[in-house]
């Protein structure tokens, strides 16, 4: 039997480019693509594996 533990993080990073940031208001579309910005996420996990041979 084997026990596996372990741990993940992973980082994402969007540019203003790479997202369609846009919305309608009173008839009239507005755009967020002049304005430039950097999204940042981070995710964390934990995993337990558990495996049989047989």
């Amino acid at each position: 039997m084997d026990i596996e533990f372990g741990a993940k993080i992973m980082r994402t990073r969007y540019k203003s480019q790479d997202l369609d940031i846009s919305f309608d208001y009173d008839g009239i579309t507005y755009k967020g693509e002049d304005n430039t910005f950097k999204l940042k996420q981070l995710d964390m996990g934990a995993y337990l594996g558990v495996s049989y041979r047989f």
